[in-house]
């Protein structure tokens, strides 16, 4: 009994490296301002694009004959508004029932799909800056990817509504353990609202960014969400909505300033949910950022160019910018950055996988080692008069270039050319 403490104690110093971690993470990415833009922009375009979205799901909808699903869920989620939710959830449902889609023609289908596509690809884009991922999805996939979320989305959520509301409803009625599961059925009804709130945002987390998103760090950052949301809707209804101020200032045109406060409130805390599972997700790259980073960048190019190497010279699979930025402890457009340049002066060249594995754009004796430095320099104008620093500057061009004359990108790999090891020595990373 008394060792448990000692077992305890660093499962509890884990746990809190890890609290620190997604706080310290939280406050850089609130303090950067990039996740307020963010949610500045999906609200706007939200508003812009609510009614074809709700328009093409409530389609879906009817078509399983569950379309009544789609005002309790609006009550929901516009729930912090108090009787202005009300309201604009009546006149969001009464304005989506009037579109006809069939009768729109093929431009205003078309416009009504581009409407939610847009929506789509820039709620990904946001997701994609969370976890720093550069790259978009492929057209034809993007197309069938959001398609799938609009149409499969509405029907997952009434199935887990109907799921919640039959479960709590059974446990109640039945004749013999019914005493001891109604209560169970109470708790579980009060806490369903929670529970879709969560399933909804874990599969945003994973579905909407283009990159791997594993389940347990997405439930995490999912269920701080939902807490959030909740308590910040409880909030937003005490102090914002019932005082009455807004009404007093705004007039008619209060109910629409609410609603995009509490869209923007919605959205930032989606993000930061998000931010919480790629913090948890990827706590060695958290805070790296490679102008701060003590490594140099011309260490860094040579550390990622000698990763590529050597895989490409034992036949490897080839290094992804993902895998690189992992191992390499540094942002992922930071590495997309760098291997474009490398790739604009042909000393690498990506394959036509998704995401792409980085190769050597030639035979690793033909790239010389000089070339990769310059590239991670960067480009040097030098005066064509001879000033001090032109002329100091060359002299140390000319020395490097005499001290790396004859070594290639081989000496970056763990077998070295014969020539380059008698003349240089044994060049290892």
């Amino acid at each position: 009994m008394r060792l448990r403490p000692q077992r305890l104690m660093p499962v509890v110093r884990t746990a809190w490296k890890r609290i620190l971690l997604v706080g310290r993470h939280l406050w850089q990415e609130l303090d950067q301002g990039q996740l307020n833009l963010h949610a500045m922009s999906l609200s706007f375009t939200t508003l812009l694009s609510l009614a074809p979205l709700l328009a093409v799901s409530f389609s879906v909808l009817k078509a399983f004959g569950v379309q009544d699903v789609l005002l309790p869920f609006l009550l929901n989620v516009l729930e912090p508004l108090d009787t202005q939710g009300e309201e604009i959830a009546s006149r969001i449902v009464g304005f989506v029932e009037n579109i006809r889609v069939g009768v729109l023609g093929t431009i205003g289908l078309a416009l009504l799909f581009y409407t939610v596509i847009a929506l789509m690809q820039k709620v990904e884009r946001a997701f994609n800056d969370v976890w720093r991922v550069r790259e978009d999805r492929p057209l034809a996939q993007r197309f069938t990817h959001y398609l799938s979320v609009v149409i499969v989305g509405p029907v997952l959520l009434f199935a887990i509504i109907s799921a919640l509301t039959q479960f709590s409803g059974a446990a109640a009625s039945l004749p013999i353990a019914g005493g001891l599961l109604t209560p169970l059925g109470h708790g579980l009804e009060r806490l369903a609202p929670y529970l879709m709130l969560a399933g909804v945002c874990a599969f945003i987390y994973i579905y909407v960014p283009n990159t791997h998103v594993r389940l347990g760090p997405a439930l995490i950052g999912a269920a701080l969400a939902a807490v959030v949301w909740l308590f910040t809707g409880r909030l937003f209804a005490d102090v914002v909505v019932k005082t009455g101020n807004y009404t007093a200032i705004y007039s008619a045109f209060a109910g629409l300033i609410l609603f995009m406060l509490w869209l923007h409130l919605a959205w930032l805390i989606l993000l930061l949910g998000a931010s919480v599972s790629y913090a948890l997700q990827n706590p060695q790259r958290v805070g790296r950022r490679l102008d701060g980073h003590s490594r140099s960048p011309t260490e860094t190019v040579l550390r990622m160019v000698a990763l590529i190497a050597d895989d490409f010279a034992h036949a490897g699979p080839g290094w992804t910018a993902p895998a690189l930025a992992s191992r390499l402890d540094m942002r992922q457009d930071d590495i997309l950055s760098l291997l474009e340049r490398l790739h604009a002066m042909n000393i690498l060249m990506p394959d036509t996988h998704k995401p792409p594995a980085w190769r050597p754009a030639a035979a690793l004796e033909v790239i010389p080692l000089e070339k990769v430095i310059e590239v991670a320099e960067g480009a040097t104008v030098l005066d064509e008069e001879g000033s001090a620093v032109s002329t100091i500057m060359r002299r140390m061009h000319a020395c490097r270039a005499q001290a790396l004359s004859g070594m290639s990108l081989r000496d970056l790999t763990r077998t070295p050319s014969p020539q380059s090891h008698n003349n240089h020595g044994d060049l290892r990373t």
